[in-house]
């Protein structure tokens, strides 16, 4: 029986494997059909993913550690952005495929591998295989899951580890030991490593919940036990840390030093294009109609099932703790119109990110779990139970039947699955017989499949289906390729369209200054904002975006960047004439064709990418520094500002234009410059200036200053030198380190389990 069990597991495992295919080709790829401007569901796959996850599979199939960016902004790291997944295990298949088929061949495996798990999981609990099927369902075909993979594949990747954390904890009250443990850890590290740390941080809120229940119930029973359960799901919590260390430590330095720093968003702008609204949240349970993103639909008959899960007495504490997860998720999804919103911005970590309503993948796991729960009621209907319980029971699926069909307005497609799950859940009360009753919930499942299968409809394209899209500008990207060197570009782009996204240049190598990135540096977003006339509203957090105007006098300090390049819309001759002014000369070629209108625009005095200053002049604070180079008079091709807080730092006036240096290697983490000095000065690097690179002057170790307020500089003698800069990030060497030795902890750990478990195994034969 042992070994047919086993049998039927695997063959589920497989019929969820396939489901997940099934609804990835014929619900988000057949049925697209529309350009992704044409509706938002797919805006960030095509702006932000499949650009940045393709650059960072070239690096790699290059031998390149994608540390760091130099085609966006004046550099950025890169890694420590988190967002693509560098270093996350299942993105293996960016090494071997095109990126368009890999984004899509990860989506489909981590579709598969969320209801596999959420499966084992309700195995775990104890539920009837039918009943684990359902939740395995419900959490793989959710509204939540299926709808961020329309669009935001990070997302599904963080998302799919829950329900592997939710199983070692129950793991470890059942058995305490301590390779569960290790599991818990590794489910948390990689939900991490995945890319998105709103549904991480999500994750971690569900796991204590549930620990803290179980570990409640145990406490009950033996104070010993629950101490000893505490502690080994508390050391489980602890050891993800050391094991995501080599993502963790950058992406912290980074968060530092940028406007979304830990605690830096404000309420309005955390609510940013969040729903606001009780009517929109009915809209998203039960709106069972196709379309795109429903992030709160789990099906109509699962709410019955859910309903049902209260009376199952042997599983209060998991039944207690997802009512809980799932009742507070659809609170604060609600936004400010909801007191669980205030609730929740007080928690630790709560207040980092944008969107609410994303917390709303916690309600689609709590409804998976407590839907299993609940047809693993009605399976055991007559095992034990009183006549009166059965009634309950009915009477409770009656009346929810009753109110969502008269009291709550919805499709009338909701209301025939409401109907048909009805009937099910009522004949499955009154059936006497056991396989009926199987019967019975498989075709309640089936049903619920079916209503979820049909919901999502997904019509924005995706890079899978047509990359010629990014084409539309062609002859404009390619001859800024061909002519720009090492200087840099200027995309003034209001939208994100794939022809002139402003991740065009990380995707075709071009030194852009403006980019589409989450996590960004705080000075960035003060010095693009000075070079701006509109007023920026307060809600929107800075993304790398820069609507410079070239009618006001700051439009200067552009030249900073050394740009030399604008591809931006002529708007009535304001944007053309005032740079002609500033001795720029717009270039009308014949031969660069704009489907969209594009000009291109060409800096014939451009500022070099380095150069040799000598006439430095030195602050103390940033702001002393920001001040000095926004200043009218400051002149950059015979100044540099440099920071420096040791005190008595004097500046050196020698007012003679600065000498050009010689870029002899460029590569992402190192850069080798060539200068001949005059005199003594300053070897100026246009590159930002950012924790983890370092430099030699003649093979000399020496200091990085930070110049002109966001790029290096070093000091230099007069005559001919070399000057290399490296990136190697001591925020990536010893994160590496970290999770180098706790990997070794967690396989000395599982190790040791299995020669006990062996050992055990043999003195019970003997």
């Amino acid at each position: 029986m042992r070994g047919k069990g086993r049998a039927v597991d695997a063959l589920v495992i497989v019929l969820l494997a396939v489901g997940a295919f099934v609804v990835w080709k014929w619900r988000i790829i057949d049925t697209a059909t529309e350009p992704y401007w044409g509706g938002l569901d797919a805006g960030d796959f095509w702006a932000e993913l499949y650009p940045g996850t393709m650059r960072a599979a070239a690096w790699w199939r290059a031998g390149i550690v994608p540390l760091w960016n130099p085609y966006q902004f004046c550099g950025h790291p890169y890694l420590a952005t988190g967002i693509y997944g560098v270093l996350y295990p299942l993105n293996f298949l960016h090494l071997f495929l095109p990126s368009e088929v890999a984004l899509e061949a990860t989506i489909v495996m981590h579709l598969a591998i969320g209801g596999i798990l959420m499966f084992a999981f309700a195995r775990v609990l104890g539920l009837a295989r039918p009943a684990a099927i359902g939740a395995g369902v419900v959490f793989l075909w959710s509204g939540f899951f299926v709808g961020e993979a329309l669009w935001f594949p990070s997302a599904v990747a963080s998302g799919t580890w829950l329900p592997l954390g939710l199983l070692a904890i129950e793991k470890i009250v059942r058995t305490r030991r301590v390779v569960w443990s290790a599991i818990l850890a590794v489910a948390i590290a990689l939900a991490f490593m995945g890319g998105w740390p709103q549904s991480w941080m999500y994750s971690l809120y569900a796991l204590g919940v549930f620990a803290a229940v179980r570990i409640a119930g145990r406490l009950r029973t033996s104070a010993a036990e629950a101490v000893h359960v505490a502690a080994l799901v508390g050391f489980g919590f602890v050891l993800s840390g050391p094991l995501m260390a080599v993502q963790l430590l950058p992406q912290l330095e980074l968060q530092r030093l940028g406007p979304r720093r830990v605690g830096g968003l404000s309420a309005e702008q955390a609510v940013l294009l969040a729903p606001a609204s009780p009517r929109w949240f009915l809209d998203q349970v039960l709106d069972s109609q196709p379309g795109g993103l429903k992030a709160g639909y789990v099906g109509v008959a699962t709410l019955l099932a859910v309903a049902l899960s209260v009376f199952a007495a042997d599983r209060r504490g998991a039944v207690l703790a997802f009512w809980v997860i799932g009742l507070f998720s659809a609170g604060v999804a609600l936004g400010v119109t909801s007191p669980l919103f205030q609730v929740h911005r007080t928690l630790p970590g709560m207040a980092w990110f944008r969107g609410p309503q994303r917390i709303l993948y916690l309600y689609a796991v709590a409804a998976a779990v407590l839907a299993g729960i609940g047809l693993d009621v009605l399976m055991r209907a007559r095992d034990g139970s009183s006549g009166t319980r059965r009634v309950a029971m009915l009477v409770v699926v009656v009346a929810l039947a009753a109110i969502g069909g008269v009291a709550v307005a919805m499709p009338e497609q909701s209301l025939t699955y409401l109907v048909c799950g009805t009937v099910l859940c009522g004949a499955a009360l009154v059936s006497g017989s056991p396989r009926l009753r199987g019967a019975l919930v498989l075709s309640l499942v089936a049903l619920v499949a079916w209503d979820l299968y049909r919901a999502v409809e997904n019509r924005a394209l995706h890079p899978y289906h047509d990359l010629s899209v990014y084409d539309g500008e062609k002859a404009l990207w390619s001859f800024v390729e061909e002519h720009q060197r090492f200087d840099r570009t200027y995309i003034k782009s209001l939208y994100h369209l794939p022809a002139i996204t402003p991740k065009m240049g990380t995707m075709r190598e071009i030194y852009s200054i403006t980019d589409y990135e989450p996590l960004t540096l705080r000075r960035y977003e003060r010095f693009y904002r000075i070079l701006e006339s509109s007023h920026r509203p307060s809600a929107f957090t800075f993304m790398g975006d820069l609507l410079a105007d070239p009618t006001i006098e700051r439009f200067r300090l552009i030249d900073l960047m050394s740009v030399r390049f604008i591809i931006a819309k002529p708007s009535s001759g304001r944007f053309r004439q005032p740079l002609d002014s500033l001795a720029w000369a717009w270039r009308p070629h014949p031969e660069l064709p704009s489907p969209g209108g594009y000009r291109l625009y060409e800096n014939t005095n451009v500022l070099p990418r380095s150069y040799v200053a000598y006439d430095a002049r030195y602050v103390s604070t940033e702001d002393e520094a920001f001040n000095a180079v926004s200043a009218p008079g400051f002149e950059p091709r015979i100044s540099v500002v440099i920071e420096d807080t040791a005190a008595g730092a004097a500046s050196q006036a020698a007012l003679r234009p600065i000498t050009p240096a010689r870029i002899v290697r460029y590569d992402p983490t190192e850069v080798v410059v060539e200068a001949d000095a005059n005199s003594p000065g300053h070897l100026v690097l246009t590159d930002t200036f950012y924790p983890g690179w370092t430099a030699t002057v003649d093979g000399i170790e020496t200091s990085i200053l930070q110049a002109n307020y966001l790029f290096r500089a070093v000091a230099v003698g007069a005559g001919r030198h070399t000057v290399a800069f490296r990136y190697t990030p001591a925020s990536f060497r010893l994160g590496l380190a970290v999770t180098m030795l706790s990997l070794l902890l967690v396989g000395a750990i599982v190790l040791h389990d299995r020669r006990s478990r062996s050992s055990r195994f043999v003195a019970r034969s003997l």
